[in-house]
């Protein structure tokens, strides 16, 4: 049989492990095969009992590199056996008595027992008895077997995204040979067309259906089918790429934190490396208070003066984070490694052992070298999805080598990042302005800047900078014009801006606009002003019309005082999180049904946020009034005098 392996079970000894084939999905049950897990032992007269003990199959003696530097050899015992409950009250009194406790838990007992069997989940595998690899291990442009899913979504009566309590409707993508969306009132329906296509064997349902679909299969649904949640809304190629790189079933994959997928990851280089994974205190070296206020700060994010600039590049250093971790070889055991003999020193105080790669910057590495090979075939919607995938790993790369629960990274390995980008941002800055250019703003891993006198043209500024610094810096848009708006503080902010591109586009960040959580109203007041400015290419052009866009604007005002507003306008979604003590309208809102989950409110003429499904269409016009005017500041005219 061959397949793409997408999940697996162990129940009662067995295992059972679905791959999906041309012909639809299938189970492969492999009998009485023995679970795996690793003890680190205190001592080694332990292994002896291990031998008397029936629940045990075998077990044996290998030698793995302890945590913290991985520099000191310790005897891990591998062990196989068969009752998970027996085996787990033996490991707890070894634990109480100091003799030994489990290691390399993460992520999951069935991931060790599927890469034991070459069953590894997002390959294409060839089963004969043993699972056999039908494809290479590092390449990006695999085949993937004929798919057919089918993605839910559901909705509640103004058309927002519904909670589980109030969905109205259902829309649906059948995808496949071929492709359809349906819109759909109930379940039973969906259920009714899953039954009629055979050739359906995913199912992939957002957060507030998953649990009701689960229920409504029957058992004959239940065997050909895999049903996933997919909250990040990642797309199943997508999840398919991130349980190829993490050895992740496609249902761990669907459930997990970006996070999670990337610890996974560097799991399995661990693993071929032999490093015990185990999570340990990572002990900062003494610092006094001027050192420690050079080293613990951010990278670079300059507060930009509020204005419309004209004629702006926008320049990006690609994966500047990552690739800063892979050119300085950091890792949790790289940085301040006592057992280290070549080192370099980073300016911020901190030693860099060189003697070997790190495992942090060599899994990111492979991924860099990933997505470049995926660059140049992303105009394919499979391959968009997969290289959009590892994006989204590269980013949380960075945040997870300074987490506190990290297992691979440190918090001084996090200084030197932000260190060396500052360094670097720096440098950038300075080619720019030696070159004719002005910065105007700078963003983590972004620059804006304008010609005003250069000496090179843009593209050669960007390969000036690159062979500065040692990473690609990309020449991302080009605006007529670019307003960085001003905040209720009265300053600008580095992540809130919009402009007009040369292909007549508008690129738009942080304002009210593109916000998930703010109301339709003020995002289409603000839209429908910005096009009012679509054709303005220069000052004069744009002075001319930026009365009719704050016409446009305020026009939003007055329907608003003259209550002729379609109610799904005035939504605000916002998602509860934990429930807190706060007293924000979200957690007012959600009181009603005492919920963890996203919340769909209106403001009502006295001033409550009430639940969608229980507005009765008065609302609160002074609220919103307030709400549009607060957001004006973010507008153009606020800043062009005309």
């Amino acid at each position: 049989m061959k397949g793409l392996v997408l999940d697996a079970n162990y129940i009662e000894n067995n295992l059972f492990i679905k791959v999906l084939t041309n012909s639809g999905l299938e189970e492969i049950k492999i009998d009485k095969i023995p679970l795996i897990s690793y003890i680190e032992v205190n001592e080694l007269s332990l292994i002896k009992f291990l031998s008397n003990l029936d629940f045990i199959k075998d077990f044996e003696v290998e030698k793995w590199y302890a945590p913290p530097y991985y520099e000191r050899e310790k005897e891990i015992i591998k062990v196989r056996y068969f009752d998970e409950k027996r085996f787990l009250g033996f490991v707890k009194k070894l634990k109480s008595y100091n003799m030994g406790e489990l290691v390399n838990t993460y992520p999951d007992k069935i991931n060790y027992l599927l890469n034991e069997i070459n069953a590894f989940p997002g390959y294409n595998v060839d089963y004969n008895g043993k699972f056999k690899l039908d494809d290479s291990l590092d390449d990006p442009l695999y085949d993937l077997p004929k798919i057919e899913f089918i993605s839910i979504s559901s909705f509640n009566r103004f058309g927002k995204p519904a909670s589980f309590y109030d969905r109205s409707y259902y829309v649906i993508n059948i995808k496949g040979e071929r492709e359809e969306t349906l819109r759909k009132n109930n379940l039973d329906d969906i259920i009714d067309i899953i039954k009629e296509n055979k050739n359906i064997g995913i199912i992939v349902s957002d957060r507030s259906s998953i649990n009701e679909i689960g229920f409504k299969l029957s058992g004959e649904i239940k065997e050909r089918v895999i049903v996933i949640g997919n909250n990040l809304k990642i797309g199943l190629y997508g999840l398919i790429e991130w349980s190829r790189i993490s050895h992740l079933t496609l249902r761990q994959s669907s459930n997990a934190s970006i996070g999670k997928i990337l610890t996974a990851t560097e799991v399995l280089e661990a693993i071929r490396r032999k490093y015990v994974i185990k999570k340990v205190k990572r002990f900062e070296l003494w610092r006094n208070l001027n050192e420690f206020s050079i080293s613990d700060k951010a990278g670079v994010i300059s507060v930009p003066n509020p204005g419309v600039y004209f004629n702006v590049y926008q320049l990006d250093f690609s994966s500047l984070y990552p690739n800063i971790i892979v050119l300085h070889n950091l890792s949790g055991e790289t940085v301040n490694n006592i057992y280290c003999n070549k080192y370099r020193k980073e300016a911020i105080g901190h030693k860099v052992c060189l003697d070997k790669e790190g495992l942090v910057s060599s899994v990111l590495k492979k991924l860099i070298e990933r997505r470049e090979m995926l660059r140049k075939f992303k105009e394919n919607k499979i391959i968009k999805e997969r290289f959009d995938a590892i994006k989204w790993i590269l980013v949380s790369g960075f945040g997870y080598l300074g987490y506190r629960n990290s297992l691979f990274g440190s918090i001084s390995a996090y200084e030197v990042v932000t260190s060396v980008a500052r360094e670097i941002m720096k440098k950038a800055y300075e080619i720019s302005m030696r070159n004719g250019y002005r910065v105007i703003n700078s963003i983590i891993d972004s620059i804006f800047v304008i010609p005003v006198k250069p000496k090179l043209g843009v593209d050669e500024l960007a390969n000036e900078i690159t062979k500065e610094v040692g990473i690609k810096l990309r020449v991302e848009d080009n605006f007529y014009w670019v307003v960085f708006p001003y905040t209720n503080k009265g300053i600008g902010a580095a992540g809130k801006y919009y402009g007009l591109k040369k292909d007549l586009t508008f690129k738009i960040k942080g304002i009210n606009a593109v916000r998930s959580n703010v109301p339709e109203l003020v995002k289409e007041a603000e839209l429908n002003s910005l096009n009012e400015l679509k054709n303005a290419k220069n000052s004069e052009e744009l002075k001319n019309l930026l009365k009719n866009a704050k016409n446009k604007y305020y026009e939003a005002i007055e329907m608003v005082k003259n209550e002729k507003i379609d109610p799904r306008l005035l939504i605000i979604n916002k998602r509860i999180g934990k429930l807190s003590k706060r007293n924000t309208q979200q957690i007012k809102a959600s009181s009603f049904f005492g919920i963890d989950d996203y919340i769909s409110y209106i403001i009502d003429d006295k001033g409550n946020p009430i639940p969608v499904e229980f507005f009765d269409g008065k609302y609160d016009k002074n609220y919103y009034i307030d709400y549009l005017k607060r957001s004006e500041i973010e507008m153009v005219w606020k800043l062009f005098y005309y």
